[in-house]
């Protein structure tokens, strides 16, 4: 079927519905990995999501801004969805001095001040995971260029907006932790 054939090709674990098109039988004979007669029982086995808090309207960016997407507080809202801001978590303010990753090995963040703040995310990475991994995150949505939730890309340690490829310190941490990691670059 086209859409199971989808979902492997993503990689992805499928879910058929009976009340569709198809039947149990034939959904089963074409490999869902789960079948299900109720939409509630859709809710036990999609797993738990993890976000950027500034993608739910936290003001806790750098600037003290945030980066709201309505779906993603809507989810939050429903408790479809755990927040964290390792960055605040780790003991930075909002607002703070932007900050880069300078070098990977050894690791070594710096503000535009050149204030050395590495532990600070460190320690921010390491209360996010444990929250993560307490909710049994699975999949995570960050936005890009974060020297800690940064994806598919961060700033290059220059402060000149030019971006490298590379993870920040959280986004990596949870690839590590087998935490899928999807970006938001709006």
């Amino acid at each position: 079927m086209l859409i199971l054939d989808t979902g492997y090709q993503a990689d992805m674990e499928t879910i058929g519905v009976t009340w569709g098109f198809r039947g149990r039988k034939e959904l089963e004979d074409a490999g869902a990995n789960f079948v299900v007669d109720e939409p509630f029982e859709i809710g036990e086995i999609v797993l738990m999501i993890g976000v950027s808090a500034c993608l739910i309207g936290e003001n806790c960016t750098y600037s003290g801004k945030n980066n709201l997407v309505l779906g993603l507080k809507r989810l939050y809202e429903l408790g479809e969805v755990v927040c964290v801001c390792p960055e605040v978590m780790g003991g930075l303010s909002t607002p703070r001095n932007p900050a880069e990753i300078q070098s990977v090995e050894p690791l070594l963040i710096t503000t535009n001040q050149q204030v050395d703040v590495t532990k600070e995310y460190l320690e921010g990475a390491k209360k996010a995971m444990s929250i993560f991994l307490a909710h049994d995150v699975k999949v995570a949505i960050f936005k890009i260029r974060s020297p800690s939730c940064g994806c598919d890309g961060i700033y290059d340690g220059t402060f000149s907006h030019k971006l490298i490829d590379g993870q920040g310190v959280f986004a990596k941490m949870c690839e590590e932790h087998g935490i899928k990691v999807f970006m938001r670059n709006k």
